[in-house]
Parts: structure tokens; sequence; C-alpha cells
């Protein structure tokens, strides 16, 4: 069978490319297309990879020149070589620190191979691949492939080469063992830090996730840290690693570190092996849609939160004010009504310009439909079957067996275990537009949902601009866009006061909801004047209810403790 050899040379770092070479074995064909993906999964959306690609050539083994057309814009069609094959070449330009590109730098590499690597159409799931990586002095490289050498790897194909990101330098390393896998922690950036801190919280995520999995599928697994500008913490799942990259470093994210990584580890089961119809194999083309990500990523968010506390790491109260904050994130979101669950997942990869107020968050949903699916189950069962045995349920009968389920798979398997229809749980929460009655989902678990912290809102957000605040998005309905503002009005007086970011968020002081508000604006370099009567906003906070029965509190205990397949219910 023939063998993909890449090599991929990282000797000119401070050039920001990467050479990349790949040896193509003669196959039979006059020709083949390579073709470098589009995207990768994981990250719903089109990065147009190709635009980084230079010099693109071909040779055979003695050196004569083969032939290449370019097909389309990711597609190489490059001619018989003769019988020893073709040798392709080309540099990848790589600057760009995300969790779905890479980074080639001076001081070191992170590189997602999908970005870099072509692969023969049609071919991506049975021919065997080598990489070898060419790294400058004292660099060493750290990836869930398996190591042939100290910079030599093999992968069963394609697919899982591009599943396997790679960071390359002087990084820091730790690892433990558990349950018989050896985890690795590695750590790439320009403040020092020790990732074996990571250690104690990482061993109680991995027994949480345990707990409802069961044992790791696999024997090695690779967390990996890269410290970026970003303000903000991202990750990506893989099948044996994952990658967290932003402020990693800073103590006071440290529990939002936590949070990512237990969500990017819970994927290892939900989403890298439990699989939805249409993830895998995949046309890295186009767009591979699907309406399960109320299960992948939704679901997956839920457990997020259900796993740093059985974890210990989340308290309950931490618990329900989570829960709280989900409900005002989807509150605040008037997409909501415009698209369903189902059809947020399906139109993930075509967000329209004005995002939440015309689009539906399926992480925000999905999770509050994990709480819902769980309370009901909880509730109609007389606390016999929960959410965890649906998901225990569909790795047995999907997952584990590598056999990809259809959204209605989920749908079925939660009503046969619970020996009821769920149909027009269905209908009003997943596949329905309409906001959802918080009061009766709740009631069951005892708990109520209350309003907190009312205070006057414009229902629109800015950034700071030359003698104001430019309107960079306005709240669809909100008190600024039924006042007439709009994005791009530059702000400079708000009831009378310079407009600055921070009154935009803090007119409590001066006002009360309801109470009308005159803003000065420039638009087209014309002063202007509206009226605004502020809204009022609150936050969310979920309380015991005062009269909850014996029975409520009992299935308000069980949902807080959980009840995992090997440990019984927790105290």
């Amino acid at each position: 069978m023939p063998t993909l050899c890449y090599t991929f040379d990282l000797t000119r770092p401070h050039t920001h490319l990467v050479g990349v070479a790949l040896t193509l074995p003669a196959h039979g064909a006059l020709h083949t297309d390579l073709v470098l993906p589009a995207w990768l999964p994981g990250a719903y959306k089109i990065f147009d990879n190709a635009r980084n690609i230079r010099g693109f050539a071909a040779v055979s083994p003695d050196g004569e020149a083969v032939r290449v057309e370019r097909v389309d814009w990711q597609t190489w069609r490059v001619y018989d070589g003769g019988e020893g094959g073709v040798v392709v070449r080309y540099d990848v330009y790589c600057n760009k620190p995300e969790i779905h590109q890479g980074q080639l730098d001076a001081e070191h590499g992170f590189l997602n191979p999908g970005v870099l690597a072509v692969f023969p159409k049609g071919h991506q799931e049975d021919w065997p691949v080598t990489l070898e990586l060419v790294v400058p002095e004292g660099w060493r490289v750290a990836t869930g492939l398996k190591a042939t050498g100290p910079t030599s790897f093999k992968a069963l194909h394609y697919e899982q080469l591009i599943d396997c990101p790679l960071q390359c330098g002087d990084f820091a390393h730790a690892h433990f063992t558990q349950d018989g896998v050896r985890y690795e922690v590695v750590y790439e950036g320009a403040t020092p830090w020790d990732p074996a801190l990571l250690i104690p919280p990482l061993r109680r995520i991995v027994t949480a996730a345990s707990d409802l999995w069961g044992r790791p599928p696999l024997d090695r697994y690779v967390f990996m840290y890269l410290e970026t500008e970003a303000d903000f913490l991202n990750g990506l799942e893989h099948a044996n690693s994952t990658i967290i990259t932003g402020p990693v470093t800073d103590p006071q994210r440290l529990d939002g570190l936590l949070t990512i990584t237990t969500h990017e580890f819970f994927h290892l089961w939900n989403v890298k092996r439990l699989r939805p119809v249409g993830f895998g194999p995949f046309d890295y083309t186009r767009e591979a849609h699907t309406t399960a990500l109320w299960v992948a990523e939704g679901f997956t968010e839920y457990y997020t939160d259900v796993l740093m506390r059985w974890a210990g790491l989340h308290g309950a109260d931490q618990f329900l004010a989570s829960v709280a904050g989900y409900i005002e994130q989807l509150h605040a979101m008037p997409g909501r009504r415009n698209m369903s669950l189902e059809e947020a997942s399906w139109t993930t990869w075509h967000f329209g310009d004005d995002r939440w107020n015309g689009a539906l968050n399926y992480y925000v949903k999905g999770y509050l439909l994990g709480v819902a699916l769980d309370l009901t189950l909880r509730e109609r069962s007389d606390g016999e079957v929960s959410l965890d045995d649906v998901m225990r349920g569909m790795w047995e009968a999907y997952g584990a067996p590598g056999i990809n389920y259809r959204p209605e798979d989920v749908c079925r398997l939660a009503e046969r275990l619970l020996g009821d229809s769920l149909e027009a749980f269905w209908a009003h929460h997943l596949r329905g537009r309409d906001d959802w009655d918080w009061d009766a989902l709740l009631r069951p678990a005892g708990l109520m949902l209350l309003e907190r912290n009312p205070r006057p809102a414009l229902q629109a957000d800015g950034r700071p601009a030359e003698g104001g605040v430019r309107l960079e998005s306005v709240l669809a309905g909100g008190a600024a866009q039924e006042a007439g503002l709009q994005r791009g009005d530059v702000l400079v007086a708000i009831g009378g006061l310079r407009a600055t970011t921070q009154l935009l968020h803090g007119l409590g002081e001066q006002v009360e909801p309801g109470d009308t508000v005159e803003v000065h604006y420039f638009r087209r370099d014309v002063l202007r004047t509206t009226l605004v009567t502020m809204a009022r906003q609150v936050s969310y906070a979920l309380v015991p209810s005062p009269g909850a029965t014996a029975s409520q509190n009992a299935l308000r205990a069980a949902w807080l403790a959980g009840m995992p397949a090997q440990s019984g219910v927790r105290a």
C-alpha cells in the first residue's frame, strides 16, 4: 500500500515559513489531485487555508519537473512522475497563533498539520502516513502522533495526521499516569510557568469524566497550553489531545482554564468518537452540516459544569449560578426567536453579520437543553433515569463501536429509557423558537428563577472613538434601537454626561429603568439628539423554593450530586 511521506522544515522560523515536502509514491494513476483542507474538525468555519501556500511545485525522483495544474483554489493536479513517484514541495506562511491555524516564529512552532499538508483526494483514510520534522537545534516536539524517533512520527492515515497538532520548541513539560493512561501536559509561552501545577486538578477532571464514560479509550493523551496575546481562552478538541490558547498563565483565569480544559477533554468521547452522521469521513472542501450540535457542543457545555462539580472544583452554588448565567445569556440574545436549536446547528457555518441579533448560540441553548432534559427525565422517572444514562447509552450503542448516530437516535434513546414519549418536549425545546417556561422546568427540583439587580440598560455596546463612543452593536428591539440609534453612531453625551464605555454600562447611579434619557450623537458628522427610554436589565439566580416538598428537595440533591456509573450517588 502506498505511504504518504511528509517533511515539515522549521529551520527558518523567523520567516514564519514552514517548508513542506510530500513524497507521493507511484500508484498507477495518470494524475493525482492534492487537496488542502479549507477547515479543521471542531472549528465550524471555512478558513481558506490555501491563501498561505507559496511556490507549489513537483519533481520526479531524478529532479525533472512534473506538470502541475491548479484545479481550484485548494486543489493541485499533479501528473505522473514515473515509477519513482513524485516529490511535491511548497512553503506555508504560519503566523497566526489560533487553535485552528498555526504559528512558527523564532521561539516556537504551533502547527496544525491540516493547515500545512495537502492530501491525495480519495485517500485520506486508507494510505498510511509518516512525518519528519526538521527543527532548529534544541527544539523538541510534542504531539498526539505515535513517535518513531525524536522528530519523526507515523499515523494510520491522513485523517489521524491532521487530528494531531504539534507543539515545537523548548517548551515546559509534565506528565502523570492514571488508570493506565499517560497524560502529558505541555506549555509554551513567554511567561515562566510550570504545567505540573495543573496535574492535581487534571487528575480530578479525568476521574470525573471516567465516572461518566468509563476508562478513556486510549493509552496516551496530551494537554497542550499555548500562551498568546489574546485576552480570552480558546480551545479545540482532538482525538488524543487538546490545544488551549490565550492567557493560560493568568492566575485570575485558572478557573476558566480548568473549565475549558474539561470541555475539550469531554470531547474525547462526545464528538471525537461519539459522532453524528456527517462528522466523518469529511469533505474538507466544504461545510459539514449537521443538526446535532446541540448534542455535540451544547451537551458538552452542560457536562463541563457537571464534571467540574463532580470533580470538586465547583460547588453546588457555583453550578446553580452558572445555569442562571446561561439563562441570562439566552434571554439577551434576540436571535433565539429566529431559529430553533436544530436550525442554529445547521447554520453555524454562515452566521449573519449581526451575529446574535439574528442567530442563536447553540452552545448556550444546547447547555440549557441539557439542564431541561436532565431535570425532565429525573422528574418523570422518579429519579430512575437521568441524562447521564442517555449519554452512556449513546456511547455504548454508537460511540464505542464507531457508528455515526442521527440526532433522532438521541431522542429515541431518551424515550426508550424513560418508557414514555417526549415528543412535546422535543417539539417545544429542540425544534421550537419560543421561550421556555423555566418555572415549570425548575419546579420538580424545588428551584425558582429569581430576578436580581434590576438596572437601566441602553442595550448597545461600543468602543472608544474620538469625542465619544462608537456603537459596535445595537440589540435588536432594545432601547437604543427603539430610539433610532444604529451601529456606527458616535455617542458624545448620555443624560448630560460625556459618553464613555463605562457610562454606557454604568448608568444605574444616574437613572432608573423606564426613565427617559437624552442622548447626543454624531451620524455622518451631523450632531443629532434622541430620547432613549431605558430598558430594564436583570441578572438571574436559582434558589430553593420555600415550599419545596421532600421529593423535590431529593431530586435537586441527586441532580446536584450526580449519579456516576461506577461510583454511585455522590455525597
